[in-house]
């Protein structure tokens, strides 16, 4: 026998026994024939149908994926047993760590909540019954799951305060009880809650450090020896799971923004203050985003005039050196529904979608045809399909894509709607937008609200007014998200007749669509100082805000 058919059978009789690792212990010593004898261990450890005591409290749908897999054997008590998957801190201390699941959970309280954050004391104030009278919430709603978890993290709840509930309660919200919050798993977060923070962070962030953050369980795997065997088997059951409820390569973080148009006052201050001048205070939010969207309602024109910030008449222009404001906070989708495409004529509406194109940016609501400015734009994300579509009902018409030149899409709303059922039966998440009329309430009459209303009836995840200089009011449509306008993003107004400086108020609406589904909406809030200039608004501002915009939105249903 030649030397490399020894090595092959000392391989191969290293390989039939089962998970020994070949260097341990003492030797075996294996006739190969007439030839030298070759050295393997001796007296391996075979492990033959391991156990495996996995907790209770583990969640169920991870308990089933353990229970379809073979090579072991289930116990029903942890003592005595090869591995144990339990919830720290109960691992035992010198036991040998093979890894851990994580599920991360989220406190929600109904969407219309001014409040931001809580303390992880104030919530555990509130899981034990001690709470304040003036507490912004007084009951948590939690399923059977979830309490057994949380009972053994933070030890038993009181009946006052905390609710045990059937899991399909929490999904729903008909915002009738705004001091009644819920804890629940990531993956069961649902647009009709909103996020709260604790000791100010949100799953929502992204990135998050998951081991600062307080709402988790972690589930450890630990064997009884360090044995290499027992190790890939403790390795081969977590590989056949899922790790965490919350992965963050599944989630997409979608920015939309309000009214852009780089012209008149905003654009005298770029100049004298610089470029990034109107972005300054707010672009760490937008840091982190995957789609960052804009509505630039405004061409760049080589031969746009100086801005004049005292500018009377509402023919706009931009230099084409702004772009590098866009640029600097990272936009990558660009709305182009806006109602001053073409003021400077469609020529520079041409070359800056041309421009947009060569940026690499994503456009909808607007294009060189009628055709490519009602299309909508697919993008793929972290695996999640999203689809934008925007249109214009109002004009005006030299403002429209026609046969001869570019511009806005105008709205065709039966086209419109069967476009976003088309989406949604592809598997997009859908965006919906409308350049619709500009007012300076916080609703639309059903008239024009019917148009957002159906949008989200087609099956549009979210619709958002971009008309607004405004910042409007919200609706569900079941778990769609109707916002009727953002207001302002970059833009000028400052003042406005009939409702003074209210008009410097901005949202920025951060969406969140995680494993191809919408999930959650967060709203960020601004207040425009020097003409120019979002800036995040202190808590007093942000409270009455929200406060006005949440009394005067609709939280009932409407046919």
């Amino acid at each position: 026998m030649k030397h490399s058919s020894r090595i092959t059978i000392l391989l191969f009789v290293c390989g039939t026994l089962l998970l020994t690792g070949c260097a341990n212990g003492s030797q075996l010593i294996v006739n190969l024939g007439k030839n030298p004898t070759a050295v393997v261990p001796a007296t391996p450890t075979v492990i033959i149908n391991p156990s495996l005591w996995v907790d209770p409290l583990l969640p169920a749908t991870v308990q089933e994926k353990i229970k379809n897999q073979s090579g072991f054997t289930l116990a029903t008590r942890k003592d005595g047993v090869s591995l144990k998957l339990q919830l720290e801190p109960a691992a035992v201390s010198g036991e040998n760590v093979i890894g851990q699941i994580q599920w991360v959970y989220a406190l929600v309280a109904p969407f219309p909540t001014v409040t931001d954050s809580l303390t992880v004391q104030e919530l555990k104030d509130l899981w034990t019954g001690n709470v304040a009278a003036d507490a912004p919430a007084n009951q948590l709603m939690v399923s059977r799951e979830t309490h057994a978890i949380f009972n053994a993290l933070w030890g038993a709840s009181a009946d006052a305060t905390v609710t045990i509930v059937e899991e399909e309660l929490l999904t729903k919200n008909d915002f009738k009880q705004p001091k009644v919050w819920a804890i629940v798993p990531f993956d069961q977060i649902t647009p009709r809650w909103k996020v709260i923070k604790v000791d100010g962070l949100s799953p929502l962030d992204k990135p998050l450090d998951t081991n600062a953050y307080a709402l988790k369980a972690n589930f450890v795997l630990s064997s009884s020896t360090a044995d290499a065997a027992l190790q890939t088997i403790g390795k081969t059951i977590l590989s056949a799971v899922p790790a965490t409820d919350r992965d963050e390569s599944k989630m997409t973080v979608v920015m939309m923004t309000g009214t852009t148009a780089l012209t008149r006052a905003i654009a005298y201050k770029m100049e004298i203050k610089g470029l990034d001048y109107p972005i300054e205070k707010v672009k760490d939010w937008f840091k982190d985003a995957d789609l960052i969207h804009v509505s630039n309602e405004v061409s760049f024109d080589p031969d746009c005039p100086y801005p004049d910030y005292q500018q009377r008449g509402l023919r706009f222009c931009s230099s084409p050196k702004y772009i590098q404001t866009l640029k600097d906070l990272g936009v990558n989708v660009v709305e182009l529904t806006g109602n001053h495409e073409n003021d400077y004529g469609s020529q520079y509406l041409d070359s800056s979608i041309d421009t947009y194109k060569q940026l690499g940016w994503y456009t909808f609501g607007g294009g060189k045809t009628p055709e490519e400015a009602q299309a909508p734009v697919k993008i793929e994300v972290n695996g999640n399909k999203i689809a934008f579509i925007g249109c214009n009902p109002n004009g005006p018409q030299s403002d429209w894509a026609n046969e001869k030149q570019a511009g806005s899409a105008k709205c065709d709303m039966a086209y419109y709607d069967q476009q976003i059922s088309d989406l949604k039966a592809q598997g997009y998440v859908v965006i919906a937008t409308f350049q619709h009329e500009e007012v300076y309430t916080y609703l639309y009459g059903d008239f024009i609200a019917n148009d957002f209303r159906n949008a989200a009836k087609a099956g549009a995840d979210v619709v958002s007014g971009s008309q607004s200089h405004y910042g409007m009011g919200f609706q569900f449509v079941g778990n769609s998200l109707v916002h009727y306008g953002l207001g302002n993003f970059l833009f000028d107004m400052m003042t406005y007749e009939g409702v003074g400086d209210n008009i410097r108020r901005e949202f920025y609406d951060k969406h969140i669509i995680y494993d191809g589904k919408y999930i959650n909406t967060e709203l960020y809030t601004a207040w425009l100082v020097d003409w120019s200039q979002p800036t995040p608004m202190d808590d007093k501002q942000r409270t009455s805000f929200l406060t006005d915009v949440f009394n005067a939105s609709i939280w009932s249903e409407k046919p």
